[in-house]
């Protein structure tokens, strides 16, 4: 078993890191094949040990696969879930602003 030199390690976790970012930018756009391969890219980067990272990049290929095999009627915008993360935060901010008016707290 070859191991890696520390600058080939700090080069994958740069790609991983650009990969998974790109996926996510992927996702924004519902574009689903595409950041499938940007995921399984970025998991082929990362070492054995981080057992973690696996499977949150494994779980995010799943959703990716998933929506991908849909036909475009059922992927609206709203099944992304980026778009949920982003609509759950506006409804929060919605709030705490509500609470600042009427309450004079958050």
């Amino acid at each position: 078993m070859t191991s890696i030199t520390e600058a080939q390690a700090k080069a994958n976790y740069a790609d991983r890191i650009q990969l998974e970012k790109a996926g996510a930018m992927a996702i924004t756009l519902c574009q689903w094949e595409v950041a499938q391969q940007h995921f399984e890219s970025a998991l082929a980067l990362l070492p054995d040990e981080h057992h973690i990272d696996t499977h949150r990049l494994t779980r995010q290929i799943g959703i990716c696969r998933a929506m991908a095999t849909t036909s475009p009627a059922m992927r609206p915008v709203r099944d992304n879930p980026l778009y949920r993360a982003e609509e759950h935060e506006r409804i929060a901010e919605s709030e705490r602003e509500w609470n600042r008016e009427w309450n004079g707290h958050e």
